[in-house]
């Protein structure tokens, strides 16, 4: 009976533990920029110089309170237009979120 039981436990967390992981989408809202112009103050032109760093594949970020949370996946590349419109704007993004990456899944300028 006793074997029965552990057996029943044990198969019980590897069916837990084997079940896929899905996250909720979060909100980020901060500004949107090109990661390695962070901490640069803004001044003329330098969204136009994030664009075209993005453009180029360099990593773009929302800058928050918290830290800068990386854009992963093919935002930037589906979103062009919008990437050069929000571009160092407070933006809100809804997306997967993992540590200080997220995987957006819409973004929108933050009111």
């Amino acid at each position: 009976m006793r074997t029965n039981l552990l057996r029943l436990v044990a198969s019980a967390w590897i069916l837990l533990f084997s079940l896929p992981v899905v996250a909720a989408d979060s909100t980020v809202t901060g500004t949107l920029v090109e990661i390695g112009c962070a901490n640069v103050p803004f001044g003329k032109g330098t969204a136009a110089c994030m664009v075209r760093c993005a453009k180029r594949g360099e990593p773009i970020g929302i800058r928050t309170d918290e830290g800068t949370y990386t854009i992963t996946g093919d935002w930037a590349f589906q979103n062009e237009e919008q990437l050069a419109r929000l571009m160092t704007k407070e933006v809100r993004a809804i997306g997967e979120v993992t540590g200080m990456t997220i995987v957006i899944t819409s973004m929108e300028p933050a009111e």
